[in-house]
């Protein structure tokens, strides 16, 4: 087994190899890069072209551990990439099975807090006060995309919804 590590500052993109009957087996674990990262797009792109060039173009799976940006944003910044690539399965978490109702109240639940959250903060920063604190608190928000007070970009939930819309790959959902 062979495994590469994309060494893109705070985030994680691991492309694991497996020997296989007459053809390398290609597993990709996450793949993103920190919020403010500079260039991520373009380092994004780097990676997924590479991805693409070691695997001719052909993944047997995906896994997507969590969602934070820095382990799905490459999949919005290099979307035009992987559109050109083939999937053969992706796994998730539990949590996001479309048809189980605990995972869909905790995802719902999640997100109502984090946009009561962003406003909140958006509030806090528009008042002044205290902005280094108001800053980290919008730091732990970027592990969701969308920094306070930014709209129309991309997030982790976009991400998610590319990878379960690929009609090429089929999707597993995995319990702990």
């Amino acid at each position: 087994m062979k495994v590469r590590m994309y060494c893109q500052g705070l985030g994680d993109c691991f492309l694991l190899s497996f020997p296989g009957g007459g053809r390398n087996i290609y597993i990709l674990v996450d793949c993103g890069v920190f919020m403010g990262t500079a260039s991520a797009k373009e380092m994004m792109e780097q990676i997924a072209q590479d991805i693409q060039q070691t695997t001719q173009g052909h993944l047997d799976a995906v896994v997507v551990t969590h969602e934070h940006w820095d382990h799905l944003s490459g999949f919005n910044q290099a979307k035009q990439i992987f559109d050109n690539m083939t999937i053969g399965e992706v796994w998730f978490a539990w949590t996001e099975k479309p048809d189980d109702e605990f995972a869909l109240k905790l995802r719902k639940d999640r997100e109502e807090r984090a946009n009561k959250l962003r406003l909140a903060v958006e509030q806090w920063q528009n008042a002044g006060l205290h902005p280094e604190t108001s800053e980290r608190v919008s730091s732990i928000l970027d592990f969701f995309g969308a920094p306070v007070g930014v709209s129309n970009q991309l997030t982790t939930r976009d991400a998610l919804n590319y990878l379960s819309a690929r009609d090429d790959a089929s999707k597993r959902y995995l319990e702990p």
